[in-house]
């Protein structure tokens, strides 16, 4: 017979079923991700370039431009030094990073609603959605503070308080307008828990995270000054926002869509002449010709038959397409999205009605009328609950005080994160939107009950019993979260994500697959990867690969745009303290100076400048370095590629040891 004492120690070690739910959460969100990642984003470039210049020996705010996110880039460089040098390591830290948000949306959203079909609902929404892997920060942290909310008001003390300010101060380190977002929300829910003593509560709170960022501040005060720092900051921001915000409303397109043919690309062999190739486009109706690069051309293919494009794609003057599944033979097109897929299939099949709803525009509006009216329908029925205590619109495991503060990280994460292109940026918004979703619909469960006064014991339900009352709710419920999780998906970009993680053919090609990408993100130099990654910005990539190759080591770069990829995978530091130049970014007068100062002291003898925004705007913003280039460096040559114009300067006092092909560029090494 087993002892008390044995028992109690046994159900203390067994591991309880939410936790393996969440554990499964993760795995799934990670494997998805790992499965269908094949390249970064060039934001992400931008941490890595920071975090190179870290491992270099370098140091933030004294030594280069910080705008406001040093614990993002250190976690990078922290990433760097474990999982070794590369993209693996950045691409690890970022799958782990949003794995760990799907789980906690699960949890979360789980205890919102009292349901656990509804939290795996919510991860499925924020892992289809596919949140850019630079993003991971704007998931994971808003949801740590919904959890350090729920965790102070459950336990109200000294604690629970210090748990929180700490959360405040990491967001803010991350990225500094997370933690201010955080500390408005918390001094809401420390202000409604402790009224009226609520200010008292939010000085101690605010005097936690000042002393938890103190040394942060000290730091950046005695090597440029706060004023000077909080102004870089600053035109960070309105560099990012400026005219991306979005003014107007997205309006959902409810007009019947006309199908056109898909586009694909056709590399052609090097042997393919122009008579042939001409020949074999009437003959597969490869309409309206478009040049793209070398032997590649992109179409509109007129005749999508399984036996057309079988034809196609097995004759021997074509090297490769790009928009076809070659091994179902069917055509999902080089750009087509995943409803525009959908509307077309329903069209073929006699449900062309379908196609007035299957639109991408109507996906980023539902998504954006859902982010945007979710906090207020929060805040009516909170207001509904005050003023009438007994339809029991408070109760539930997530407490007024808790819901309070979500719903003002969520307007205020919807305010800094919501600009335009909406499509991508949507994603950024969702932690907090989907917890409130999950809360509104535990309220509007048809079973909600709540006791009846003065019977203990019994229950009246708070909604009507009556089955066309649960039936019309339940449609509700059913419609939202499906047009919801169709929304997202079609922004998540779904249906290409599955054919890179490539499902459906089978365990062992997605293994090989899943090798194949570990090989391709852990590829020393890295430049390799990147140049075996495909042909987009081929132009860039070979710049790149120069640069690496006719520099040395501890020499430096300039490029003078938003190209960080540029640094990362040449493996060069970038100059005068900027990892980039945005429009009006570090262009007053005082911090031109110091960023000429710093490339005065630098040995740089490769300038890259993207000719259309250098005399747009480089040459504007810094007149000191743009007159300094054109006094001490000479154009060695000019790159054309399919979107841009590259001019490579190269200092005049560098002395040139070989010439690098293809473009006869001087090499220093």
């Amino acid at each position: 017979m087993m002892h008390p004492a044995d028992n109690l120690a046994d159900n203390r070690r067994r591991i309880p079923a939410d936790a393996w739910v969440l554990a499964a959460v993760f795995i799934v969100s990670w494997a998805f991700r790992f499965l269908s990642t094949t390249n970064f984003h060039n934001d992400q470039y931008m941490h890595l370039a920071w975090a190179n210049q870290v491992l270099a020996g370098e140091l933030p705010v004294r030594d280069f431009v910080d705008p406001g996110m040093p614990l993002t880039y250190l976690a990078s460089a922290a990433a760097q030094l474990l999982f070794g040098r590369g993209a693996w390591a950045e691409a690890v830290l970022s799958f782990t990073l949003l794995s760990a948000g799907a789980a906690l949306t699960c949890y979360l959203a789980k205890r919102a609603s009292n349901s656990l079909l509804i939290g795996l609902i919510a991860a499925l929404i924020q892992i289809v959605i596919a949140p850019r892997l630079y993003s991971a920060p704007k998931i994971v942290l808003p949801l740590m503070a919904v959890w350090a909310f729920w965790r102070y008001t459950d336990r109200p003390s000294r604690r629970s308080l210090v748990v929180l300010a700490v959360c405040t101060a990491v967001a803010f380190l991350v990225r500094h307008d997370h933690g201010i977002y955080i500390w408005v929300a918390a001094s809401v829910l420390l202000i409604y828990l402790h009224r009226p003593n609520g200010a008292k509560r939010v000085a101690t709170y605010s005097a936690y995270v000042a002393v938890s960022l103190l040394p942060f501040f000290a730091y950046v005060q005695w090597y440029q000054g706060i004023v000077g720092y909080v102004r870089a900051g600053l035109s960070f921001t309105d560099a990012e926002y400026r005219g991306r915000r979005v003014d107007l409303r997205p309006q959902f397109d409810l007009t019947p869509l006309v199908l056109q043919p898909p586009v694909i690309n056709v590399r052609w062999s090097s042997s393919v002449d122009a008579a042939t190739r001409a020949h074999i486009e009437a003959e597969h109706r490869l309409e309206d010709p478009a040049y793209l690069r070398e032997h590649t051309w992109q179409y509109r293919l007129a005749d999508p038959s399984a036996s057309n494009v079988r034809g196609l794609i097995n004759r021997q003057e074509i090297e490769d397409t790009a928009g076809i599944d070659r091994a179902a033979s069917q055509v999902s097109g080089v750009n087509e999205t995943m409803l525009g897929q959908l509307g077309r299939v329903a069209s073929q099949r006699g449900a062309g009605w379908l196609t007035v709803l299957l639109k991408r525009e109507n996906a980023i509006a539902w998504m954006y009328l859902l982010f945007t009216w979710v906090p207020v329908l929060v805040l009516v029925f909170l207001v509904v609950g005050w003023l009438r205590p007994s339809w029991g619109f408070h109760s539930g495991q997530m407490a007024a005080p808790v819901v309070m503060a979500a719903t003002v990280l969520s307007v205020a994460t919807n305010q800094g994160f919501l600009r335009d292109p909406l499509d991508v940026r949507l994603a950024d918004a969702s932690a907090v939107t989907l917890i409130l979703a999950a809360w509104l619909v535990g309220r509007f469960n048809p079973t909600l009950s709540m006791p009846r006064a003065g019977l203990p014991g019994q229950r009246r339900a708070v909604w009507p019993r009556s089955a066309i009352a649960a039936m019309v709710m339940m449609t509700i419920a059913i419609g939202a979260a499906g047009a919801t999780l169709l929304s997202a998906a079609e922004l998540g970009g779904l249906h290409r994500a599955l054919e890179k993680a490539r499902v459906v053919e089978g365990p062992r090609i997605m293994a090989r697959g899943a090798r194949q990408t570990i090989s391709d993100l852990n590829t020393q130099p890295p430049i390799e990867g990147w140049l075996a990654s495909g042909d987009e910005q081929r132009e860039l990539k070979e710049l790149t690969r120069y640069v690496r190759e006719c520099t040395k080591p501890d020499d430096r770069l300039l490029v003078t745009w938003f190209a960080p990829e540029v640094y990362f995978y040449s493996e060069r530091k970038f100059a005068a303290g900027l990892a980039f130049f945005y429009p009006r970014f570090f262009s007053s007068p005082a911090e031109e100076e110091v960023a000429f100062a710093r490339f005065r002291k630098q040995t740089v003898p490769i300038v890259i400048v993207d000719v259309s925004s250098y005399e747009q705007s480089f040459i504007h913003d810094h007149p000191k370095l743009a007159a300094h280039l054109a006094d001490e460096y000479a154009v060695a040559g000019e790159v054309t590629a399919t979107d841009a114009r590259y001019r490579v300067l190269t200092d005049r006092r560098a002395v040139p040891v070989r010439v690098s092909t293809p473009w006869s560029l001087p090499c220093f090494q």
